[in-house]
């Protein structure tokens, strides 16, 4: 096939396809004008002020953890509570079902949005109001 590389070294091409040795410095290569961050690209928060974990509790005592929390940063403004819940189907009798329902009406103007949090169906992010 083509030469080993040694653990760690790079092998570098020019525009050409020949080889660079992994001595030899290249150009930096720079994000395209206008291109947005990773985080901004995929929607992700850039920081989670509070975590908070419902496993082991009842439905409405994880209700009040929320409702807790929400109070806690009402003042903070683009706060994102990271709301840990598990996976479950979300039915109306599991702390999943119940905080979907929750934040989509009881606590609608405390918020601006929620989702599930990318790769943790188990999590929902909540967005206050910034």
């Amino acid at each position: 096939m083509g030469r080993k590389r040694r653990r760690g070294s790079v092998s570098r091409s020019n525009h050409d396809g020949a080889e660079k040795p992994p001595g030899e410095k290249s150009a930096p290569v720079r994000a395209a004008a206008g291109s947005a961050s990773r985080s901004a690209r995929f929607g992700l928060p850039p920081q989670v002020e509070e975590e908070i974990d419902l496993h082991g509790l009842a439905i409405d005592e994880a209700m009040v953890q929320v409702e807790l929390a929400l109070a806690r940063w009402r003042n903070r403004p683009g706060a994102c509570i990271r709301v840990i819940h598990g996976q479950s189907s979300g039915s109306k009798i599991s702390i999943k079902g119940m905080l979907k329902r929750n934040l989509e009406t009881q606590w609608k103007g405390r918020i601006r949005s929620f989702r599930p949090e990318l790769g943790n169906p188990g999590a929902t992010l909540v967005f206050l109001p910034g």
